[in-house]
């Protein structure tokens, strides 16, 4: 009986362990979908800034204005597609 007992508490502190770690690991997850969802916020809130400056194309529009170098232009379409 001693025995029985002793195992249950054994597997219990298991589980316990384990729970805690879940805990822990889903915190690090909702940390994680904050510091992305501000981040994406951020990109958005950067995108309408170059556009209002005329600097990205509208939304909707996968071409930018003819004189934006290649690199500018692939960021653009990039936005674009993140910001629709």
């Amino acid at each position: 009986m001693a025995s029985a007992s002793g195992e249950q508490a054994s597997a219990l502190d298991e589980i316990n362990a384990a729970v805690a770690q879940m805990d822990e690991m889903t915190q690090k997850n909702a940390a994680l979908v904050e510091e992305t969802t501000a981040a994406t916020q951020s990109l958005a809130n950067q995108a309408n800034d170059l556009r209002a400056r005329r600097l990205l194309p509208p939304h909707g529009v996968a071409e930018g204005p003819a004189n934006l170098p290649h690199s500018a232009q692939k960021i653009s379409n990039n936005l674009t597609m993140i910001c629709p």
